[in-house]
C-alpha cells in the first residue's frame, strides 16, 4: 500500500501525470485520475481508444517490483486471461522527477 504521504506528492496538481503523459502522444484534456492504492493510475485517449497511465515513485518500488509485474501481466495475457497489456519502449523509463510510467490498454 502507498504512503499516505507519497499520494499527497503525487496527486498534487497532477503534475507528476502532465509530466509523464509528455512522453506519449494522447488527445488533449483526456487525462483523468482514475485511481491510487500501490500505484497512481490515470485514464485518457488516444485517438480516440482509452488508455491508462500507471506509475509509481521510486521509493515505492524498485525497477525488479516493476519489471516482474510486467513479466506476471505478460503470463496473464499469454495464457489469455482477461489483463491490460502494456506497450512501447518506455515502461521503465525515468524522468528527473524520480517517476516511472507504463501505458497499458485493456485487451478486449
Amino acid at each position: 500500500m502507498m504512503k499516505l504521504t507519497t499520494m499527497v506528492r503525487g496527486l498534487a496538481g497532477d503534475k507528476a501525470a502532465r509530466e509523464l503523459i509528455r512522453n506519449w502522444e494522447f488527445d488533449e484534456g483526456t487525462l483523468k485520475f482514475w485511481r491510487a492504492s500501490s500505484n497512481f493510475v490515470y485514464v485518457f485517449n488516444r485517438d480516440g481508444e482509452r488508455y491508462f497511465l500507471r506509475f509509481n515513485f521510486e521509493e515505492e518500488h524498485t525497477a525488479q517490483q516493476l519489471t516482474a509485474e510486467l513479466e506476471f501481466m505478460q503470463y496473464l495475457l499469454k495464457h489469455e486471461y482477461p489483463c491490460v497489456a502494456s506497450f512501447g519502449e518506455r515502461e521503465m523509463d525515468r524522468d528527473d522527477s524520480g517517476t516511472g510510467g507504463a501505458l497499458s490498454r485493456r485487451r478486449l
